[in-house]
């Protein structure tokens, strides 16, 4: 695997010798699967949200607004 070349090679000559098993994989912000793992945790959220019971108190629960 190329070296990502926005890594310091005295970062990465620290990580080595702290974390031998540490193995750094650089992907790109754009990639694709990220909005898969967003969309996956944001169903996580939705059902756990689903699944709790909440009261209608307002907008801040002790203001009786």
């Amino acid at each position: 695997m190329p070296k990502p070349y926005w890594l310091p090679w005295m970062v990465e000559e620290w990580l080595v010798q702290r974390r031998p098993r540490l193995h750094l994989h650089c992907t790109p912000t754009y990639a694709s699967w990220i909005h898969q793992v967003e969309r996956f945790f944001g169903i996580i959220s939705q059902k756990a949200m689903r699944r709790t019971k909440h009261q209608d108190r307002g907008c801040c629960g002790g203001c009786g607004c």
